[in-house]
């Protein structure tokens, strides 16, 4: 389901960029995610992010429409300190295993906890 690739996008930006994680994601027809707090750039890499997983996952022959998913979101006015933000077409490099992943379980699952989706990015906690 394309929607579930997309979905996992805007969880591996969010956590690539160091924002919070909503408590949990769920895989539902009318899914929403909820970015919560942060800049416009942050916003537009993760919506960036998140529509260019959802076109890759197409590509591998997954169905369903993309950009249906609702995003909520505070938006801030200043980048903390300075930090460089990636480039959204790097972070779905870098991490697109853990968005196929994330994929995966949230087809299987419908819903992922925020310590579910952080392990399956940073690996297991000890």
């Amino acid at each position: 389901m394309t929607a579930a690739y997309e979905l996992a996008g805007y969880a591996v930006a969010t956590l690539a960029l160091h924002r919070n994680m909503p408590n949990e994601v769920v895989l539902k027809e009318d899914s929403e995610y909820d970015v919560g707090r942060c800049t416009l750039s942050e916003l537009d890499t993760i919506w960036a992010v998140g529509n260019m997983a959802g076109e890759r996952g197409r590509h591998n022959g997954c169905s369903g429409e993309q950009g249906l998913i609702v995003i909520n979101v505070t938006i801030e006015n200043s980048v903390a300190d300075g930090i460089e933000l990636q480039g959204a077409e790097v972070i779905l490099h870098e991490n697109w295993d853990a968005v196929v992943r994330i994929a995966q379980l949230l087809i299987e699952k419908g819903i992922l906890s925020r310590s579910e989706l952080e392990d399956e990015v940073f690996g297991p906690r000890e």
